[in-house]
C-alpha cells in the first residue's frame, strides 16, 4: 500500500536533501521514487512547514473558487438555453388482453393511431411523435434569470474583493500593534524598575525613621500598578501577534505551544520577567 506523507514529513526529507544526502539514498531511505522526490522539491523546496500548510490551503481555496466560477457559469449557460429551440421523441407502446371474449374469431382488424385489435381479446398500439417547441416570448423570464445570475457572479466577485481587503487592512493594523506593543513594553520596564527603586528607598526611609508607612504603601501600590501595566502590554502583544499571524496565514500549532508554556504553572512571574534582558520577542523580525 503507498504510504501518503503529509507536508510536517515532506520538508524534513527536503531538508536531508539540501543537507548533502544523496537523492538516490533518501529515495531508498523513505522508500519513495525519484519523481516523487522532485516533485516535493518543486513544490516545497525552501518552504518551511507552515509556509507549505500556508500553500496547500491557497491551492484548495484556488480550487473551490474555481468550482463555484464553473457552477456559476453552467448555471449561467443553462439559463440562456431557455431560448433555444428543443425538439422531443415521444415513443410509447401498450397491449391490452380482454378475457371473456368469443373464441373462433381469430382475424384481427387495424383500428386509428397505430392499433392492432384480435380476436381473442388483445390488442396492442405503438405510437412515435416528434415535439418541436420553439420559444416565442415568455414575459422576460428567461432573460430575468440570466441577469439574476450574472448579478450573483458579480457579488460574489466583490465579496471577495472585500474579504481581502479586509485581510489587507486587518493585518497592518496589527502589524502597527505589535509594534505598539513591544514599545509599550519596553517603556513600562523602564517604569518598573524606577519604581522599584523607589520603594526601596522609601522602605530604606522607613527603616530609619525619614518615612511614614503611608509613603511606603504608596510606593508599594505605584510598583504593583506599573507590573500590572506590564501584565496587561504583554498580554495584548500576544493577542495581537496570533491575530496577525493568523491574518498573514502564518498561524501553526507551534505557537499556541509557545503560548501554552507562558500560560504553565512552571512560567516565571511577572516580576521576573520584568528583570529580564529581552521580555519580549518582535514576530516582524522572523
Amino acid at each position: 500500500m503507498k504510504k501518503r506523507f503529509t507536508e510536517e514529513q515532506i520538508i524534513p526529507i527536503l531538508k536531508e536533501a539540501e543537507a548533502g544526502l544523496p537523492v538516490k539514498e533518501l529515495c531508498r531511505k523513505y522508500n519513495i521514487s525519484d519523481a516523487t522526490f522532485y516533485t516535493w522539491r518543486k513544490k516545497y523546496g525552501g518552504l518551511e512547514v507552515s509556509e507549505a500548510r500556508r500553500l496547500k490551503a491557497l491551492e484548495e481555496e484556488n480550487a473551490r473558487l474555481k468550482k463555484l466560477l464553473a457552477e456559476s457559469m453552467l448555471d449561467t449557460e443553462a439559463l440562456k438555453a431557455g431560448h433555444y429551440p428543443t425538439l422531443d421523441l415521444n415513443i410509447s407502446y401498450g397491449e391490452t388482453d380482454i378475457d371473456g371474449l368469443r373464441a373462433g374469431n381469430t382475424g384481427g382488424t387495424s383500428g386509428s393511431g397505430g392499433a392492432t385489435r384480435t380476436g381473442n381479446g388483445t390488442t396492442t398500439e405503438g405510437v412515435i411523435g416528434v415535439t418541436l417547441n420553439v420559444p416565442l416570448y415568455s414575459g422576460g423570464g428567461t432573460q430575468a434569470g440570466v441577469r439574476q445570475q450574472r448579478s450573483r457572479v458579480t457579488a460574489a466577485d466583490e465579496a471577495l474583493s472585500t474579504v481581502r481587503r479586509d485581510v489587507r487592512v486587518d493585518t497592518r493594523s496589527f502589524f502597527r500593534s505589535v509594534n505598539t506593543n513591544i514599545e509599550s513594553a519596553s517603556a513600562l520596564e523602564q517604569t518598573i524598575v524606577s519604581r522599584r527603586s523607589a520603594l526601596d528607598a522609601t522602605r530604606a526611609g522607613y527603616d530609619v525613621g525619614t518615612r511614614n508607612i503611608v509613603e511606603v504603601l504608596d510606593a508599594e501600590r505605584d510598583y504593583y500598578e506599573a507590573l500590572q501595566n506590564y501584565a496587561n502590554a504583554r498580554y495584548d502583544y500576544i493577542l495581537n501577534s496570533l491575530r496577525l499571524k493568523q491574518s498573514a496565514g502564518t498561524l501553526s500549532p507551534d505557537d499556541l505551544i509557545q503560548l501554552n508554556r507562558w500560560l504553565s504553572a512552571s512560567a516565571p512571574g511577572i516580576e521576573a520577567i520584568a528583570g529580564d534582558d529581552e521580555t519580549i520577542e518582535d514576530p516582524t523580525q522572523d
